[in-house]
């Protein structure tokens, strides 16, 4: 399978501010001292996470990222089942890209949630993960330390391959089955927010010990929605309850949240205008901040340009 474009994660959603004008207006406040400076183009280089073509350190698209890696250019990569070809392939890979002159060190991120979303499984030589569904609703699994020591598994091959970050665990609820992305899918533990703190709080827990940043995913929640929010923007206006917050605000209240993923949904509550996506929204972040606690790391779903240029153009014809 071709890989078609770079893949862009957003540590913060900050986008407007980085169109910064080469000059001062008349009567316009000064700009802040080192706008525009290479100091602050570094700083904006380490908030994006970019995925890559290719699965071997002489790959051109895997030489061009670890470049920009040493350069400080970027603040880290994601990988995709493009990148993953067996187990001792992926290990010389990361190697190669973490051993990159980079200050501070990288983010190696991939999506390894268990079910259909599992970019290690039996097929490149690792060991394939029940969905979060499948968990959520076997009784085995509500034993104390049953879900625990399924994910100290799971986040232990992904520290021995040299991952230190996932993009999970879940806390979507499944209030809409038929959602395509996450009900349809298997990817959310439940429907009740009890159900599905417990079970992400063994996700975040064995990944912590393992040294593996967790991220919980998609604030402000993904499991109402009617569409697959990575082919159309998913409206959630009308879907949406207050309580898909639940899970975020005992992870946070209990010191779980480390890291928060914000999907592409879109709500006049979390949206800066009408039609904009959560995702590209200044104000979903501030709302992430306040609900999760002010030293989470907020990241994006993973998008292409043209999709943040078409989401934006659909914003400002909306407004």
């Amino acid at each position: 399978m071709s890989f078609p474009r770079f893949f862009l994660v957003i540590l913060a959603v900050l986008l407007a501010p980085l169109h910064l004008p080469s000059v001062t207006a008349v009567g316009a406040a000064p700009l802040p001292s080192g706008c525009g400076s290479p100091r602050l183009s570094a700083m904006i280089g380490q908030m994006i996470m970019v995925g890559f073509p290719g699965d071997d350190e002489k790959d051109a698209g895997v030489i061009a990222v670890r470049d920009q890696l040493n350069k400080g250019l970027i603040g880290g990569v994601v990988l995709f089942p493009e990148n993953i070809r067996s187990a001792g392939e992926l290990k010389n890979l990361i190697a190669y890209l973490r051993n990159a002159h980079s200050n501070p060190r990288p983010f190696i991120a991939v999506d390894q949630e268990g079910g259909k979303v599992q970019r290690l499984n039996s097929w490149n030589g690792f060991t394939r993960y029940p969905s979060a569904q499948a968990v959520g609703r076997n009784p085995s699994y509500a034993v104390p330390g049953a879900a625990r020591r399924l994910y100290d598994k799971m986040a232990a091959e992904l520290a021995d391959a040299g991952f230190n970050m996932n993009f999970g665990p879940v806390v979507d609820l499944n209030l809409n089955p038929h959602n395509p992305v996450i009900g349809g899918r298997g990817r959310s533990f439940s429907d009740d927010p009890d159900t599905v703190t417990a079970l992400a709080g063994a996700f975040i827990e064995a990944h912590r010990a393992a040294n593996v940043v967790p991220v919980a995913k998609h604030f402000p929640g993904h499991g109402s929605s009617r569409v697959d929010s990575h082919k159309a923007l998913a409206d959630v206006s009308e879907t949406w309850r207050e309580v898909e917050l639940e899970p975020y605000r005992r992870l946070a209240a209990s010191g779980k949240l480390d890291a928060v993923m914000i999907g592409h949904l879109y709500h006049p509550r979390f949206s800066d205008i009408e039609g904009m996506p959560t995702s590209l929204s200044a104000k979903t972040v501030r709302a992430c901040a306040i609900k999760s606690g002010s030293t989470s790391t907020v990241s994006s779903s993973a998008t292409t340009w043209r999709w943040a240029r078409c989401a934006a153009t659909r914003a400002r014809t909306w407004r």
